[in-house]
């Protein structure tokens, strides 16, 4: 018989049938004594979402349990605090992970160790010691899973724990639920509080909310609890920034309607299309082409909008899933960072703002200034440097694409000169312009501009993924030792000006062979010496 839970009219299966975590919490059972499942794992089986994490409390010996664990199917174990008595069991499945994380309880019972915990939805605990299983919820998450409300336990969590605030957000976010409207007034209160807390757990927090669907609604929602400008006060910074048509938003609202418009472009050029669009994370219709989910803003002529989107850049759909599947660290992607740099890529135009004498606003130099903010705020908030450098790139590198699109043709060496300074994330840089593009020109988006901005991305890729060794990076004909070999130059700059000089001449296909690349070399040399003596 499969372990399970009957409540009522309803059966819930603690594991799937015949599934290694069934086995576990068999294994769990057998061993004798109190044992409980907690937290997360619970909410997730009830709601039927698939879970990776088996959290289990037992009254004591955590640590030997998942050692235990660990030897009986065969997995790795890692002490995570022997203090408190935390071990985890790293388990594998048909190369799927499974953690087990075992804790010894923090107080003297499960009741009240239930009660410190954060949210309702987090304060349930099935009873494997009992039979049959019993559900334990003493703070009403059952009803609250009902009723898709992300509620405190108590005031006095977010006082403990501030980054529960944020933690908050983030569960609404990832499950579709609201913020119940007391846990709402406490985060608005205690936002101060999280300004002292740890940046890498606020960042962790943070990077999944940016990173859920609709993220620009619950980045309004941090706004709207005092927390965003906690974390972000540059974002914050951006309100009431008035912008020149074409622009029909402030800055703010365009940076979180870029976020939104990305999201879209995203599930177009990955090929899982817009038609399919599941609910939101408030429960509110279906995304539409090119409109993003909940967009307040429509675009007109939206099938032929993501008609051009789809023909152009389906050719990459391939390489662009395995591009923004990268990983940039343990826990990010580049997809990921991808958003991060849409919200962030406006940055400076507060500080480069200027009025002209007709009136009209321009923000010049906004992107290096927004390169540079988006770098500290990134730091701030602990992104390796990889990360930083990668986000600041794009930044910087932003509206590049927009210019190439307005030149009567898009040249090899404007496409070269693009990725020798945007590198791998001038890929990352495409995909921001269209979305950049969305945002910028919303309902009075005209059609013959976007298809043009949306060729110029693609002959980009194209140029990126399939000539990539003739137009990005060509294979070099001469090195650095044969220039000090042949011509007798000495190390220093000039073997790098000559170097990239001879790259640039492969990549527009002035230089095919070691012979051009060499009468080249003396053709720049000759020159150099023709100009010194002018």
């Amino acid at each position: 018989m499969p372990l399970s839970l009957l409540q009522t009219d309803v059966e819930v299966e603690l594991a799937p049938s015949g599934s290694l975590a069934e086995r576990i919490c068999r294994f769990l059972r057998e061993q004798g004594g109190p044992v409980w499942l907690v937290g997360g794992y619970v909410r997730d089986r009830l709601l039927g979402r698939e879970t990776h994490d088996l959290d289990v409390a037992v009254p004591a010996e955590a640590i030997p349990l998942a050692r235990a664990v660990a030897d009986h199917f065969g997995g790795a174990f890692f002490p995570l605090d022997e203090t408190r008595d935390i071990g985890r069991a790293l388990l594998r499945q048909a190369g799927q992970l499974l953690i087990v994380d075992v804790s010894r309880l923090r107080v003297a019972d499960l009741a009240a160790d239930l009660a410190l915990r954060d949210f309702t939805v987090n304060a349930m605990a099935w009873d494997l010691s009992a039979e049959p299983t019993i559900l334990i919820d003493r703070h009403g998450g059952r009803q609250d899973l009902d009723a898709r409300l992300v509620r405190a336990v108590g005031k006095g969590g977010f006082r403990d724990d501030p980054v529960r605030m944020l933690r908050a957000v983030r569960l609404a976010a990832e499950l579709g639920f609201q913020l119940e409207e007391q846990t709402a007034v406490w985060i608005r209160q205690g936002a101060p509080l999280l300004a002292e807390s740890s940046m890498e757990r606020v960042r962790d927090e943070m990077v999944r909310i940016v990173a859920a669907e609709n993220a620009a609604a619950h980045l309004r929602q941090l706004d709207r609890l005092g927390l965003l400008t906690i974390v972000l006060p540059e974002v914050v910074d951006l309100q009431g920034v008035e912008q020149s048509p074409p622009h029909y938003l402030d800055v703010y609202e365009h940076s979180l309607e870029t976020v939104q418009q990305l999201e879209w472009v995203l599930e177009v050029v990955e090929g899982s299309g817009a038609a399919e669009g599941t609910e939101g994370s408030e429960g509110a219709g279906r995304r539409t082409a090119n409109t993003g989910r909940n967009s307040q803003y429509p675009i007109p002529s939206t099938q032929r909008v993501e008609e051009v989107l789809r023909a152009s850049l389906s050719p990459f759909t391939a390489n662009l899933r395995v591009h923004l599947a990268q990983s940039t660290s343990a826990e990010r992607t580049r997809g990921m960072m991808l958003k991060w740099a849409a919200l962030l890529h406006d940055l400076g135009k507060p500080k480069a703002r200027s009025v002209e004498s007709s009136g009209r606003v321009r923000f010049f130099k906004h992107e290096a200034i927004g390169a540079e903010l988006a770098a500290r705020a990134l730091r701030r908030l602990r992104f390796t440097n990889a990360e930083v450098l990668w986000v600041e790139t794009i930044v910087r590198q932003h509206l590049r694409p927009a210019l190439l699109a307005r030149e009567p043709s898009l040249t090899r060496r404007a496409i070269y000169r693009f990725f020798r300074d945007a590198g791998e994330a001038g890929v990352d840089t495409g995909l921001l312009t269209l979305a950049d593009h969305l945002a910028t020109w919303g309902p009075n988006l005209i059609a013959e501009r976007w298809t043009r901005r949306v060729e110029t991305v693609a002959l980009l890729l194209d140029a990126y993924f399939t000539r990539h060794k003739v137009t990005v990076a060509p294979q070099p004909l001469l090195s650095g030792w044969d220039l000090q070999e042949q011509f007798g130059l000495a190390q220093g700059p000039r073997i790098g000006v000559l170097l990239e000089a001879l790259r640039e001449a492969q990549a527009v296909g002035q230089v095919r062979t070691r012979d051009e690349a060499e009468t080249l070399v003396r053709r720049l040399l000759a020159e150099d010496v023709s100009g010194k003596a002018e």
